[in-house]
């Protein structure tokens, strides 16, 4: 009998230090959620609007920017996605709110509206695919057209892993891009080759133009 009344006694002994911890447990994940909003709340906010034709890999540079993964897999974009990334750059809390346009032509009409109060514009093109890099002067008309000199505006040549494939050399492109007086960056969303490079730059660019 006293065994019986030694072990319930444990047993309620041992739900109480739980509940405790899970108390403690909850009471630190309501801070960390606190802390986290009241950050994001102060953080300088900033837009940034992604352009390029279909299938130059808009999504895939997103994706490797946001949380390092690579996806092969992801379908074309149906007329615009956003997400947002938020980060320390130099001590100083910025959120990136990020859209995705879609490259087909036929949702072409939505993306102006997206252009005119975003902060900075990326072009993205295909370094093995002729059309997608001749259509980047577009892109930039378009956006100088709606901002002005308002917008920054980066030229990124994606897909540089499948080198074997390239039709557009480093030197023809950074001449281009040059012609404009715009950053320029040869990437993989595959590898993630000079992704964090370029995201770096842009954070320094936009805390600096937001002076």
């Amino acid at each position: 009998m006293n065994f019986f009344l030694y072990n319930i006694q444990y047993i309620t002994f041992q739900l109480k230090n739980l509940n405790q911890r899970f108390k403690r447990i909850k009471n630190t994940i309501i801070i960390i959620n606190k802390d986290k909003m009241d950050k994001d709340t102060q953080a300088q906010k900033f837009k940034v609007v992604f352009l390029g034709n279909q299938s130059v890999g808009k999504t895939p540079i997103i994706s490797r920017m946001n949380n390092g993964n690579f996806d092969g897999d992801s379908s074309p974009s149906i007329g615009v996605d956003f997400c947002s990334k938020t980060l320390i750059f130099n001590e100083k809390l910025i959120r990136i709110q990020i859209w995705d346009t879609a490259g087909q032509e036929r949702f072409r009409s939505l993306i102006p509206s997206y252009i005119k109060d975003s902060s900075a514009a990326v072009i993205c093109y295909d370094i093995t695919n002729e059309k997608s890099f001749q259509d980047v002067e577009k892109w930039i008309y378009m956006v100088q057209e709606l901002t002005g000199d308002q917008t920054l505006i980066y030229i990124l040549g994606n897909k540089i892993d499948l080198e074997e494939n390239r039709k557009i050399k480093m030197e023809e492109a950074k001449a281009k891009v040059q012609k404009f007086g715009h950053k320029f960056y040869e990437v993989s969303a595959k590898n993630g080759h000079n992704i964090p490079e370029f995201l770096n730059q842009l954070a320094a660019d936009l805390l600096g133009n937001a002076k």
